[in-house]
């Protein structure tokens, strides 16, 4: 039967919602859901009735999972709060866990959704039940002080071992004595000093066998006068059974004790009498006070009938029982007519039942003197009939209370008991079946089944197997059932009928039926998969592989492949393969899957190959966790990766090719600059220092020249001087001569002051360490990439100050050059048309050397150049 469920849903996706309803359905709730979105939309529906359970997206648009959280303890309702999402994280479910939300499920995993909501609505409720008595046990209390300030008789508490905690005002009325004067055993100074030895023993006898205490005895009030009282304790257990105290009440017998003198000489003759009747016999007043017991009642009860007497019949017999019997004593002391009644009884050995006689006795003047019960014991009798009415009744309940359906037949087949589920499974009213025989509703084929399994099993053995069948229902649908059918015998033995107990199985027919659909789907899917699959249990066990698997086990080799195949372990394939073929792949392999089986890893990735006599092959396997309802295990994908290996292997080729050709290149054109450079410096400088030369000569004769001729020589000259500097800068440029004379370092420092001569950009020179002059091309390498650094400083930096550094530590030189300009973007330093990137990039590669470019916007941008230097 469907359980109803309302679910007040936070949740923004519709197809989601939908998917949560269907999954709490399809576990038998009937749901009602209410979806909203927004924090005033929670609060109105909150506000509007009570829910069952609150289920929350992580992350809304408008709010999430904490948000949500918080506007329901707003409500002050105890109400279940799950979270419900589809990616939450491990650290932000935990730290939901910790603020009080009860449980969160992945929407990847919404068959533990149900289980959760029971599990969380049953715990729900038994905090509201824990309050509720906890409210109850407050009202409890505040009855009893009322009650106990209230009450006729006077009552005290008592601690373990017998000192006073409490007395009501009755108490304090009886002893004439005050709360503070009962307190502690200060109360033992109002007993009479005769009755305190006897009532001390008497409390000791009790409390050791922790049972309850009763005694007659006398108080002495202030003004001497004598108050008989009957005490009574019993046991204050605390919820472990252990004693606490004690509770007890006084009642005063003042009057009472007068009349028993009186009646002690009657009650003997009396007691000779009944003791001879065979039946118990018990004298009350009309206020249910003993008067006196026989032998035989007194027996019933366990305790000396001497003992009985003066105790009240509420003491004897407790609660609704006593109660119930004193109210017999008052109405049979009001009526001529002798009562007769049936009870059950407690007594010292057990439940007794007795027929039992109220009559009133009058005295002379027509007064009530009592009543006279008489007691006949009809246990043996009653027990027995209970015990057939008992078994009967729970015959029916378990029969009634069971989701199967259960029947009984006579051997013809009559239907002549059955219970509601079996009549809901066919559809019919009870009436109806009764007297149909089960032949009326079962189909052929399957009957042939049942006179099978009645003929071969159930008349020679007396039971059959569990076995399938068919029903015709009412409507006419057939009905898929699973049954076990007992012969049912009379009380000679002899056969009679038979009983079954009836299963529908319509769900699970239906459930096999998709769960055989869903296989063959998923084994076609993953039979059209290229991918070589396969799919482990936690064991390392093979559930099942595609085809492609077994393909790719035979082209490795593989002839057996039920070793790889589903049933075998893949775990032991690999050890094996370890022990026989000491193969690192195949350990690596193995370390992996069981990482991922352990959960000490969340996926495994391994490239490997697998060359064949005649081709290259690369594989890669993929390991990743696989969680189902029933089980947690792998799925392992292999993949054929030469294609992909084979291309990056060309080129890696291609490349090395390349810096090669570009190492070559770069070697070539320093070879052109250098033979440039010295030719400009060579030639065309003594050309310039000639025309110089020259041209002093000529002003040393020009003091008979035209001023304005003189003028011109001057501009001649310094014109020639600016050329012959630049002549200079440019054969520096192209291949500084200090680079290959005096070193890099003091190529470096020559290059940087005419970087801050000519862009006026001040550098810092941070660190300087001079490399061994061992490698002429290393140095020029590191030139060239200073060069283009400060370069692209002054081009596009916009900086006001530089500082470099050049470290030589470890046989590796490293080049610093940090600007604090706009900084280099991502994007920049991606452009295909960043050529001097490219070209510092290559110049260091081309050595094993590394180039990293870093820039924080407004900042500035910082360039890193390390490259191994050879020792000397």
């Amino acid at each position: 039967m469907s359980r109803p469920l309302s679910v007040l849903l936070v949740e923004d996706s519709e197809s989601d919602a939908g998917l949560i309803t269907r999954a709490l359905g399809a576990e038998g709730f009937q749901v009602e859901v209410l979806r909203v979105e927004t924090p005033e939309t929670m609060r109105q529906a909150l506000a509007s009735r009570t829910w069952d359970v609150v289920l929350s997206d992580y992350r809304l648009p408008a709010m999430d999972g904490p948000t949500a959280f918080a506007i329901l303890r707003e409500s002050d309702r105890d109400i279940p709060f799950i979270i419900v999402s589809g990616a939450i994280g491990e650290e932000n479910a935990v730290e939901l866990m910790r603020s009080g939300v009860n449980d969160y499920v992945m929407k990847g995993h919404l068959a533990r959704l149900a289980p959760v909501v029971v599990r969380e609505i049953s715990q729900a409720c038994v905090r509201r039940d824990r309050a509720a008595a906890e409210a109850a046990l407050q009202e409890s209390n505040e009855r009893y002080r009322l009650l106990a300030s209230a009450a006729p008789v006077g009552i005290f508490h008592t601690d373990q071992l017998g000192a006073t905690t409490y007395v009501n005002p009755e108490w304090c009325r009886i002893a004439d004595r005050t709360p503070e004067e009962a307190m502690g055993f200060r109360w033992l100074d109002a007993v009479h000093p005769d009755d305190r030895p006897r009532l001390a023993t008497g409390w000791r006898s009790a409390t050791s066998m922790e049972g309850i205490s009763s005694a007659d005895y006398r108080l002495v009030r202030r003004d001497g006068s004598i108050a008989w009282v009957q005490g009574r304790a019993v046991p204050h257990r605390n919820v472990d059974g252990g004693i606490t105290g004690y509770v007890g009440t006084i009642t005063d017998i003042t009057g009472r004790k007068s009349a028993e003198v009186a009646l002690r000489t009657s009650e003997e003759r009396y007691r000779l009498l009944t003791d001879h009747s065979g039946v118990g016999v018990g004298f009350y007043d009309a206020e249910g006070t003993v008067l006196f017991f026989n032998t035989r009642a007194a027996a019933a009860i366990g305790v000396p009938a001497s003992d009985l007497v003066g105790r009240s019949i509420l003491d004897l017999f407790g609660g609704p029982a006593g109660a119930a019997y004193l109210s017999r004593i008052r109405r049979a002391a009001g009526q001529e007519a002798p009562g007769e009644y049936e009870d059950n009884v407690p007594m010292h050995d057990g439940q007794r039942w007795y027929v039992s006689t109220y009559s009133r006795v009058l005295r002379p003047d027509g007064s009530v003197l009592g009543v006279q019960i008489v007691s006949q014991d009809i246990t043996a009798r009653k027990q027995a009939e209970l015990a057939a009415r008992k078994l009967e009744r729970e015959i029916a309940v378990l029969y009634e209370s069971m989701r199967d359906g259960f029947v009984v037949t006579d051997l013809d087949g009559h239907i002549l008991r059955c219970n509601d589920a079996f009549c809901d499974l066919l559809g019919y009213p009870r009436s109806e079946l009764l007297g149909m025989t089960y032949r009326e509703f079962t189909p052929p084929s399957s009957l042939e089944i049942d006179d099978a399994v009645v003929s071969g099993s159930v008349l020679p053995h007396g039971y059959s197997d569990v076995y399938e069948k068919e029903y015709i229902a009412k409507s006419g649908h057939l009905i898929p059932v699973e049954l076990r059918v007992h012969l049912v015998r009379d009380s000679a033995g002899q056969p009679s009928g038979m009983s079954a107990i009836v299963r529908n199985i319509t769900e699970r027919k239906r459930a096999e039926l998709e769960i055989r659909k869903g296989q063959e789907t998923t084994e076609a899917i993953l039979n059209a998969l290229t991918s070589h699959i396969a799919m482990l249990d936690g064991r390392g066990r093979i559930l099942t592989v595609n085809d492609a698997w077994l393909r790719f086990a035979h082209e490795a080799g593989v002839r057996d492949t039920s070793t790889i195949s589903a049933g075998a372990n893949y775990l032991e394939v690999c050890t094996n393969a370890i022990r026989r073929d000491h193969d690192p792949i195949a350990t690596q392999a193995l370390e992996g899957i069981v990482g991922v089986i352990e959960g000490r890893t969340p996926r495994f990735y391994l490239e490997y190959p697998c060359h064949s006599p005649t081709t290259q092959r690369w594989f890669s396997m993929h390991v990743s966790p696989l969680h189902r309802a029933d089980m947690d295990g792998v799925v392992i994908a292999h993949e054929n990766i030469t294609d992909r290996k084979l291309s990056e292997i060309r080129a890696q080729e291609l490349a090395d090719d390349m810096r090669r050709l570009s190492s070559h290149l770069d070697d070539a054109r320093e070879e052109e600059r250098t033979h440039l450079a010295r030719e400009i410096h060579d030639e065309l400088g003594q050309s310039l220092t000639a025309l110089k030369m020259d041209l002093t000569d000529i002003r040393a004769h020009a003091a008979t020249f035209p001023q304005q001729t003189r003028d011109r020589l001057l501009a001649m000259g310094s014109l020639l001087d600016q050329t012959a500097h630049t002549v200079q800068r440019l054969a520096g440029e192209l291949r500084p001569p200090m680079l290959d004379e005096l070193g890099l370092l003091a190529a470096v420092g020559w290059y940087i002051q005419d970087f801050e001569e000519r862009f006026g950009i001040a550098c810092t020179r941070l660190r300087f360490d001079d490399p061994p002059a061992t490698d002429r091309k290393r140095a020029t390498a590191l030139y060239r990439i200073l060069q283009e650094g400060l370069t692209n400083v002054a081009r596009h930096a916009n900086a006001g100050e530089v500082e470099i550094q050049m470290v030589h530590a470890d046989n590796t030189v490293a080049l610093i050059i940090s600007d604090d300009g706009k900084g280099i973007t991502d994007e920049e330093m991606k452009k295909l048309s960043s050529h001097g990137i490219i070209g510092m990039r290559e110049r260091i590669t081309a050595y094993g050397g590394t180039l990293s470019i870093t820039g924080r916007p407004g900042i500035g941008t910082t360039v890193h150049a390390s490259i191994p230097w050879p020792k000397e």
